[in-house]
């Protein structure tokens, strides 16, 4: 093909597409092209057949005059063809050619005159279209010579696999035709002269391009191939030119400089010297030298040709780019320790996150050899800087010693069994895992020396500790880090509370204490964490007072609890003895355990004996903080109501909580880190993924809530600062001065540090989202914004989302940006807030000194703080919203708690789960009737704590002394919306956008009616499970807006689309997509007010809700835009996530069944890679989504089989559902019921999902869906469906109401959930049920024995589908690479080929079982056997194709109903020089109980004993020995006693249930060869089905133990025998092992393995290697968690990015993969290692011949 031509006439084709005159004018190109051009014309042309064209193609006069006279074959023989199709202008008259009109018959005229240059009246050519040179190359080529490449190539080579090397191509040919050096002509003629034939890849094409430079005057630079140099072509290409035309050398100075840098290049030991390719056509360095000084310094000639061979790239960039190494540089400065603050073990939890962090980011490693790498972590204090003060400083010393002794005392011991992180990954790991060394050395014990004090006067208190990793081989990796500890930190705070509980015992001995203070009403004030503490410790310093509840006033001995609070108070007691002499951590998980245990049973004798116990307010109260001021009355103990009460560490409800929030963080950590550190790069080690973890741990209602007065009323009013916990509402009248001095800070302690300033949450990244939505809809918010904000707690989410948003928007801005804040606040108090505000001020001030704050350098920033009443219907909050307009007002935690009630379930929530966290606020559905519209209910329940759920109990008893003992309850609270109702209409009236943010508000809250009825506010945004815990539901709303002109727009856009069509139509269908939108959650009708991709976002969206019609016989059917929940995403700035998920649930009995839809819409014209980014965004929102809500799963309790962070996925869902359903009150119950157990795990779920395409260019009304691509999960496949509808679909679905069906498929992905107290135990008879129902798939008239049936020998071509003639086959055809003509073998008999081990990776259901069969299908083409052990249940009958059925008959031998006819303790022999030496008995018995061992873990004594009973059975019996001897053997090592009976006792227990199942017969030597023979049966199968795990293990390892014994004596590398294992990675792969064995050295025995695997990240570098040596490998798309790993293989194989292995490899489909290995270069018919191809596996019915 001539390129040049064919572009030409695809140009002047194209052009003329419509009826009409074109005329173009073409240079004076050579005959033999224009001939070209005038071909390609004619056969386009005529084969238009809806159009009459004439064509008129005419050649200048002067031009074939030229030809004519010239000598040159090639020209003559063109113009003689020219003149044969009368196309040359022999007359002479162009003139009359170019002033022809087109005849009206005719639709189209199309005229073509060649030769430019040689035509005298250019003058007449003004209308003609001049497709000169600089033409094509801007107009026809647009700068780019790639399609001429794609086209040279394409048959060839995946081009989207190799668009990097294309790429270079490309770049190369337009430098040199940038430069002249080249042009177009000549780079056609250059591409059409080159045999791209037989090229593997692009780096091959590239490279025989740099090869041969020489028609362009330039060398060849074959060292630009390697990507090695950052260098582009064009300066390689001047250089070369300057080189080789001696303007680099004219210069004698510079001259002078290169000779010089070349006798420091010869004399260089060091240098790295070329290879024979690189030399060219020099036989050595010094031959080149010599000649490249000479040309240098004498401008020799003959030098300067001999240096043409050379590489260009070599010369130029090693030799006269020639530098001396230098010595090493200095190893970087250690980081400055980093201050943490927090309380342990959760700082040092962080501390050791960020280390591990840093670490991924310097050693630039691979996760898999990172985790090897990792020898020991070091965690140890070094320094306590202390303020403690007794006079001496020995003493002082001493104190701060006790201090850490008692926070920290057993930590270590605690981390050390709770920090554990696997080598290998957990899914392979088994019983068999090595974890990571810790040494924990941070309490103050004998053990720690490194430990110092000092006392300082000034600055905080803080603790220096450091984390030390060995890594490797080099030097340790050190981190250190400050723990901050100033005067009011919590653990301060705690060990001194402990300290006053321990006196008042010492001092007065046995009690039960509560604990009454002063300053009660100013601590609940508090706003945050640190007010709250300072708050509390103050008033404990000021006055104490210990209430002994154990002997109060008339407390009897006769009383039924009184020796239940006798235990509670010795064991109190023993608690603070032990925290006071072994520290906090010993006695938490020691001593206080009894404590609990002692504090249940009192809990659960008072729920039982209520009505006959008067101790019940004693127990209710105790160990509780109460105010000074209620204590005085003798009264208070039996009072059964209290206002007010702080719980603390003091209380065991908290410590409960306390021990739990310490497995969740430990738990979470390992979970992640591991995660993290198996990742590609160091960015899961980001804080923010730490900070979810902290925020998931927080600890909320350790008692959810005071009976508050006389009357009882219940309380929930609980909020939680840490370790202190305020209940309730303290009465007590606060004096403003004590409260202003009591929250006074110091200046030193009143920074907020960046990190706290500005953390990123899911409340601030909602708060981001909100602003940049609101600008990308109001283009004139780009010159500044008026927000204003409520905020019921916090303010920080709101700094920090208005940071990020600035920074995002104004980074590189120069123009300035106006800021105005209005702060509305009803706390009596501002300090707390205006610490903040104040703390962000001095970040604004920093913005030309911090490159952090730089984006505050063009924004000016006024901000008011308003104090606002709600006393008086709020009038004056109201008056100041009225005076201030705005563009966004926030309300955050907002809506306030107003009455709460007990509820009773019923005790069937009971879940003993091992994870009690996260603790999480669950939503009820809404109420119908009843007044209840602007109420909200919300369900606080604590059933997983066992004290927590226990103590709510005693509160339902002291209110109802009669409640049924065996009831549980939650509570269920409600707030009221009805009193903000005003204040949120008067922002409305005020501001543009609306946003509420809080537990309590959904859309219906929000939405406003005139009197008519009609909806006068608009939901811009709904979304539910925003927050630290997924506690808040947000609204963003507003009234600035006229639903008439949206409807216009809309009505517009539809008009454009449909054109003509009458306004009344288009009026119509944009009403009724209007109204489809109310079903839509989180779908802004106002977004379509925005540029034009929002309308089409919109009418999309809103026809697939009318496509989709609600079921109104259902709990919640309702469809959510996925815009408003991008906190379920792992990236929320991600945008590849499906626009909607249908959610459809339903009660049955008593259980949620839950229908979920994902659906991406396009509406766009006509374009298949609209439909390939859908299909992305699916598949995106199924990978995140489906193990995200995936219910209960396994028969352990929660927190064994699921991700830390589970519940809160299941709580998520809970609200989404719990927010759109709705229920009456006779059904309240029961819906209350399903939601709890929805909210434990407790439902069930399928998966759909479909793209939704509306082509605006497909002329018709259908909707035509069909199941075009699968999506597997965990063995689950479903279809997803694509529906494509034509423009006209959408006219008929609005206006006549046409149906259509979008999911075609019934194919799901389902997961039911596990109960969690039920566990199903299989006997053996349901063990035996199921390999029934195994063997009743296999053929009844197979034989099912080892030995095959006799055959007559199939003749060829009879039943095998063409069998070939016996013998090795040349190659096994493997598939089509995939866009090319081209066939992908594996070449399995070429002599040069290593080995002949096919390696198959990829992820469960991508393929790689079908490529299996595939593959032994063409094996048995050459009467080649195939022998699979299938030990995965992967290979039974039904799992067959009908054609490897059919025509391989492959026989199934099940070894549970016929055993093995092989003896694992057959004495091996090896044969040398003909003589056969067998194993003595102790090598036999070394290797059979090295398999016992690796398999089920023994111990040394456990193996040393099995090892023993084998070499002595064998010793006697020989080959007769088998399992039940061996069982005889142990029994009598076991009767003999001692440690070695007490082993072998131990290795009986183990192993005798597996000798137990018989799985080996009686011997049969020849049975592998009788296998392998067989004429009838071109594929046997060991069916290990009916196996334990461990069993068929240990079957497969005897097995191939047997096999490779066989072959090593009788095998011939002439008669292959093919072996195929799956799931490999669960076999022994140690060098000694069968496999280790075979993969070296089976090619010489006739050994083929076909190896199949998920992963590797369970086995070491040396059995990875061992695995690589297999000479092919095809890699199918791996599990997420594998593909770093898999990219990084075939990134060091290819040369390629292993970031762009990523991308390919994730983008594999079913059936696609990766080629690697050894391919036949056709062009020099030599055998080359690492080629890769993407490959298509052939169909199997497409391989039989006919």
């Amino acid at each position: 093909m001539h390129y040049l031509a064919q572009t030409i006439s695809d140009y002047i084709v194209a052009e003329s597409e419509k009826p009409g005159t074109f005329k173009f004018i073409l240079p004076s190109y050579p005959a033999y092209v224009l001939v070209d051009i005038g071909n390609m014309l004619d056969k386009s042309i005529s084969s238009v057949v809806d159009r009459k064209i004439k064509f008129i193609y005419g050649i200048a006069y002067r031009l074939g005059q030229r030809w004519q006279d010239s000598s040159d074959l090639k020209e003559q023989s063109g113009f003689n063809l020219i003149c044969q199709k009368e196309w040359y202008n022999q007359d002479n008259n162009l003139t009359v050619l170019r002033n022809e009109i087109k005849p009206s018959e005719i639709d189209t005229l199309i005229t073509v005159l060649a030769g430019y240059d040689d035509i005298d009246d250019k003058g007449g050519l003004g209308d003609f279209f001049h497709m000169d040179q600089a033409s094509i190359w801007e107009i026809c080529l647009r700068k780019s010579f790639k399609p001429w490449i794609e086209l040279s190539l394409k048959d060839w080579i995946n081009l989207d696999d190799h668009s990097s090397y294309i790429k270079a191509m490309d770049d190369l040919f337009s430098s040199l035709y940038n430069f002249g050096l080249a042009d177009l002509l000549s780079i056609s003629k250059y591409l059409q002269n080159h045999n791209f034939s037989g090229v593997s890849s692009g780096v091959e094409a590239y490279r025989i391009i740099l090869e041969d430079l020489k028609p362009f005057a330039l060398p060849k630079m074959t060292g630009l191939e390697s990507k090695k140099t950052r260098r582009s072509f064009s300066v390689y290409q001047s250089a070369a030119l300057q080189f080789f035309n001696y303007s680099t050398f004219l210069n004698a100075t510079e001259r002078d400089k290169i000779v010089k840098r070349l006798y420091k290049y010869r004399i260089d030991s060091n240098r790295s010297d070329p290879d024979a390719e690189q030399l060219g056509g020099f036989d050595t360095v010094e031959e080149f030298l010599d000649t490249l000084e000479d040309y240098v310094a004498n401008r020799s000639e003959e030098s300067r040709l001999r240096l043409y061979s050379v590489d260009f790239i070599y010369l130029y960039e090693k030799v006269l780019g020639y530098k001396p190494k230098k010595d090493d540089p200095a190893p970087p400065p250690t980081p400055k320790a980093r201050k943490v603050k927090g309380v342990a073990p959760e700082v040092f939890l962080h501390a050791l996150w960020l280390a591990l962090g840093d670490l991924r980011k310097e050693t630039k490693q691979q996760s898999i050899y990172l985790l090897e790498n990792i020898k020991k972590i070091s965690i140890r204090s070094i320094l306590f800087k202390h303020d403690f003060d007794a006079g001496e400083n020995e003493e002082e010393h001493e104190m701060a010693k006790e201090f850490l002794l008692k926070a920290l005392g057993g930590l270590d011991e605690y981390l050390s069994s709770s920090i554990r992180i696997p080598r290998q990954d957990s899914e392979d790991m088994g019983d068999n895992w090595s974890p990571i060394t810790f040494e924990w050395q941070l309490s103050p014990t004998s053990h720690n020396d490194c430990l110092e004090y000092l006392k300082i006067r000034t600055g905080e208190p803080n603790l220096k500790f450091e984390i030390i990793i060995n890594y490797g081989e080099s030097d340790p990796f050190k981190r250190e880090f400050i723990w901050m500890l100033p005067e009011n930190h919590q653990t301060r705070f705690m060990i001194d509370i402990f300290n006053l509980a321990r006196d008042h015992y010492l001092a007065g001995g046995n009690s039960l204490p509560a604990f009454a203070v002063p300053y009660i009403s100013e601590v609940f004030m508090a706003r945050d964490e640190e007010e709250c503490t300072r708050l509390l410790q103050n008033a404990f310093q000021k006055k104490c007072e210990v209430i002994d509840l154990l002997n109060v006033e008339g407390l009897g001995s006769e009383e039924i609890l009184k020796a239940f609070l006798d235990k509670i108070s010795y064991a109190y007691q023993n608690f603070l003895t032990e925290i006071n002499s072994q520290g906090f951590f010993t006695a938490l998980n020691s001593s206080c355990l009894a404590l609990n245990q002692f504090i249940y049973e009192a809990y659960k004798n008072f729920i039982t004996n209520s009505s006959r116990s008067v101790a019940g307010p004693l127990l209710w109260k105790t160990f509780m903080v109460v105010s000074i001021d209620k204590y005085s009355s003798k009264q208070w103990p039996w009072e059964e109501y209290m206002d007010a009460a702080i719980v603390t560490p003091l209380h065991p409800v908290l410590l409960e909580m306390m021990r739990h929030q310490y497995s969740f963080l430990c738990d979470s950590f390992c979970f992640y880190a591991d995660i993290a550190l198996r990742a590609p790069n160091e960015k899961l080690f980001s804080e923010k993924y730490w900070y979810r973890v902290t925020d998931l741990s927080t600890m909320q209602w350790p008692v959810l809530g005071t009976l508050a007065d006389y009357n009882q009323t219940l309380n929930t009013n609980v909020q939680s600062f840490g370790y202190i916990h305020l209940i309730g509402a303290a009465e007590g009248v606060s004096s403003f001065l004590n409260s202003r001095l009591l929250f006074e800070y110091d200046d030193e302690e009143d920074d907020v540090a960046d990190e706290e300033l500005f953390r990123e949450t899911q409340a601030s990244s909602l708060i981001k989202q909100i602003l940049n939505d609101y600008q990308a809809l109001h283009p004139f918010a780009h010159d500044g914004l008026t927000i204003g904000a409520y905020c019921g707690l916090e303010i920080q989410p709101i700094i920090a989302g208005i940071d990020s948003h600035l920074a995002t928007l104004l980074t590189q801005r120069e123009e300035p940006f106006a800021l105005r804040i209005n702060i509305f606040s009803d706390s009596k108090d501002d300090t707390a807030v205006m610490r903040w505000l104040n703390a962000w001020k001095d970040r604004w001030q920093q913005a030309e000194l911090s490159t952090s704050m730089k984006h505050y350098s063009n924004c000016r920033i006024s901000i008011a703080y308003r104090v606002v009443s709600r006393a008086n219907n709020a009038e004056q909050f109201k008056r100041l919203i009225n005076q201030t307009e705005m563009d966004i007002m926030f309300f955050t935690d907002f809506v306030d708690l107003m009455g709460s009630k007990f509820e009773p379930v019923g005790d069937e929530l009971c879940i003993e789960d091992y994870r009690r966290f996260p603790v999480l606020e669950k939503v009820c559905c809404k109420k119908s009737g009843g007044g209840q519209d602007y109420k909200r209910e919300r369900v606080l329940s604590n059933q997983r704590f066992q004290l927590g759920s226990a103590y709510t109990e005693v509160m339902v008893r002291l209110k109802n002394k009669h409640a049924d003992p065996q009831d549980r309850h939650v509570v269920i609270s409600y707030s009221d919306f009805y009193p903000w109702t005003e204040i949120v209409d008067e922002a409305h009236a005020h501001s543009s956008w609306v946003v509420c943010i809080d537990p309590s508000v959904d859309e219906q809250l929000l939405l406003n009616r005139n009197d008519e009825g009609q909806v006068k506010r608009e939901i811009v945004g709904f979304g539910s499970g925003v927050g630290a815990h997924g506690e808040n539901n947000f609204t963003v709303s507003t009234e600035q807006f006229s639903m008439l002109d949206i409807g216009k727009k809309i009505s517009s856009y539809i008009g454009s689309l449909f054109a003509p069509l009458e306004q009344i139509k288009a009026d119509a269908i944009a009403d009724s997509l209007l109204r489809e939108t109310l079903h839509i959650a989180g779908l802004s009708i106002i977004k379509a007010t925005g540029p034009i991709k929002f309308v089409r976002e919109f009418i999309a969206n809103a026809l697939v809700r009318k496509l989709l019609p609600r079921d109104t016989n259902v709990f919640c059917d309702e469809i959510f835009s996925l815009d408003a929940f991008v906190h379920w995403f792992d990236d929320p700035y991600d945008n590849r996530r499906p626009d909607l998920l249908r959610i459809k649930s339903s009660i049955v009995n008593g259980y949620f069944n839950i229908e979920a839809q994902l659906i991406e819409c396009k509406l766009a014209q006509q374009s298949e890679g609209y439909l390939q980014k859908a299909r992305e965004q699916i598949e995106n929102g199924l990978s995140q989504l489906i193990w995200k809500f995936k219910p209960r799963q396994g028969e352990g309790p929660v927190g064994i089989f699921d991700p830390p962070n589970q519940r809160y996925w299941w709580m998520q869902l809970h609200r989404l559902v719990a927010s759109k359903g709705e229920t009456n009150l006779p059904q309240y119950k029961d819906a209350l019921l399903a939601l709890e157990r929805l909210s434990e795990g407790c439902f069930n779920i399928t998966w759909q999902a479909a793209v939704v395409a509306i082509w605006t260019d497909l002329d018709n009304d259908q909707c035509l869906s069909r199941s075009d691509w699968e999506y597997s999960l965990e063995d689950q496949l479903l279809d997803i469906c694509v529906a494509q509808l034509g423009r006209d679909f959408l006219q008929r679905a609005c206006l006549d109401n046409q149906a259509g069906d979008i999911f075609v498929s019934n194919k799901r992905i389902n997961y039911e959930f596990t109960p969690p107290t039920v566990l199903v135990e299989n006997g053996e008879d349901d063990d035996e049920t199921d390999i029934v129902q195994n063997g009743s798939e296999v053929d009844s008239d197979q034989d099912d024995t080892v030995q095959p049936s006799a055959g007559a020998e199939v003749e060829s071509g009879a039943s095998l589908g063409g069998e070939k003639r016996p013998g090795i086959p040349d190659r096994i055809m493997l598939g089509r690479a995939i866009n090319t003509n081209r066939d992908i073998y594996w070449e399995f008999g070429h002599k040069d080929l290593p080995n002949r081990h096919l390696l198959i990776f990829g992820a469960s259901g991508t393929g790689k079982t079908y490529t299996v069969q595939a593959i032994i299908y063409e094996l048995s083409k050459y009467k080649q056997n195939s022998l699979i052990v299938d030990y995965t249940n992967g290979f039974t009958t039904n799992q067959l194709e009908t054609v490897v059925k059919e025509v391989l008959k492959p026989q199934q031998h099940i070894v549970r109903r016929e055993p093995l006819p092989i003896n694992p303790f057959r004495q091996q022999c090896d044969v040398i020089e003909g003589f056969e030496l067998p194993e003595d008995p102790a090598t036999t018995a070394q290797r059979v109980s090295g398999v016992f061992a690796e398999i089920y873990q023994l111990g040394d004594q456990q193996k040393s004993a099995l090892y023993t009973a084998i070499r002595d059975g064998v010793d006697e019996s020989g080959d007769k020995f088998n399992l039940a001897a061996l069982m005889q053997h142990l029994e009598i090592i076991s009767n003999s006693g001692g440690p070695t009976g007490s082993s072998a006792a131990s290795a009986i227990t183990k192993i005798r249930p597996f000798v137990d199942t018989r799985p080996f017969g009686v011997e049969d030597p020849e049975s592998w060869e009788r296998l392998f023979s067989d004429n009838n049966s071109r594929c046997h199968i060991i069916q290990l089905a009916g196996f334990m795990k461990e069993f068929a293990r240990l079957i497969t390892e005897f097995s191939l133990i047997d096999l490779y014994r066989y072959y090593r004596a009788q095998g011939d590398k002439d008669k292959p025998k093919v072996v195929v294992l799956d799931e490999i990675q669960n076999l022994d792969h140690r060098l000694e092992s069968p496999l280790g064995q075979f993969l070296t050295e089976g090619r010489k025995f006739g050994i083929s393995l076909v190896l199949a695997t998920q992963t590797l990240s369970n086995l070491g570098k040396d059995e990875r290697d061992r695995l690589f040596q297999a000479s092919h490998k095809l890699f199918f798309k791996p599990a997420d968690t594998e593909i770093r790993s898999y990219a990084g293989i075939l990134a060091d194989a290819t040369g390629e990015k292993s970031d762009d292995w990523v991308a390919r490899l994730a983008s594999l489909k079913r059936g696609e993969c990766y080629s690697l290995g050894f391919a036949l270069n056709e062009r020099t018919g030599t055998l080359e290692p690492n080629k890769w191809f993407k490959v298509k596996v052939s169909e199997i019915e497409n391989r039989v011949e006919s």
